[in-house]
């Protein structure tokens, strides 16, 4: 397996191991500072641990059916993902992980809304338009029907732990903890990650960074000025 290459302040790289199949956050940045690796973590993106049950997984596996879907119109995909997702869709518009039916469409329930959040703007939608629209969904979907490859080449680091000072910030209000048993692995989160400081963004939902940019930095600051 390659190890992963780590790009440390100063800009010089050196090469790492992956972070374990246990860590259920996306890595966001990892810096160094006094010899120290820190590794800041959120619930940005988690599919990769989602049960197999999970519709996002088994709707993404064929390739071109989705591409097909979401590229018919990218622009109320962008749209309808980027508001069901949110802390702000009602649960009437929010976006569901989860659904009975396995022909559902992956957009199911997500919300199309005439109005867009404050921190989600007109311009911002035509920017994810634009670049979709020249690139298409494939590149992204292709890292789901990857999962079972990856998952593989990450068994050697099964139980493994991660020791740096790391910063995990979630939304209480994301879809994705519709999953069973997703509040208990970040429950047990600090069992792999022993340095482990989290903050729960109330009212936020997937897209923490855009929906809560300024808590999102405020923490990433305090986190850094306590090291």
């Amino acid at each position: 397996m390659r190890p992963a290459t780590h790009v440390s302040a100063s800009g010089k790289s050196s090469l790492s191991p992956p972070p374990p199949k246990t860590c259920i956050a996306r890595l966001v940045t990892r810096v160094s500072t006094s010899g120290a690796t820190i590794l800041i973590i959120a619930i940005s993106s988690c599919a990769a641990f989602l049960p197999r049950v999970s519709i996002i997984q088994a709707a993404f596996q064929r390739p071109g059916v989705a591409e097909a879907e979401f590229e018919r119109d990218v622009r109320t995909t962008v749209r309808r993902f980027l508001y069901g997702l949110s802390g702000d869709a009602p649960p009437s518009e929010r976006w569901h992980p989860i659904l009975p039916d396995p022909q559902a469409s992956p957009l199911n329930s997500a919300g199309n809304s005439t109005s867009l959040p404050s921190w989600l703007s007109e311009t911002d939608i035509d920017l994810y338009t634009a670049e979709f629209a020249r690139t298409g969904f494939r590149g992204g979907l292709n890292w789901y029907r990857n999962i079972d490859r990856n998952w593989e080449l990450l068994a050697a680091y099964s139980g493994a732990s991660i020791p740096q000072p790391t910063l995990f910030l979630w939304g209480d209000q994301d879809p994705t903890l519709e999953v069973a048993g997703m509040s208990r692995w970040i429950e047990r989160m600090q069992q792999f990650v022993p340095n482990l400081r989290q903050t729960a963004l109330s009212g936020c939902g997937h897209w923490i960074q855009q929906e809560r940019a300024q808590e999102v930095n405020a923490a990433i600051l305090a986190f850094l000025q306590r090291l």
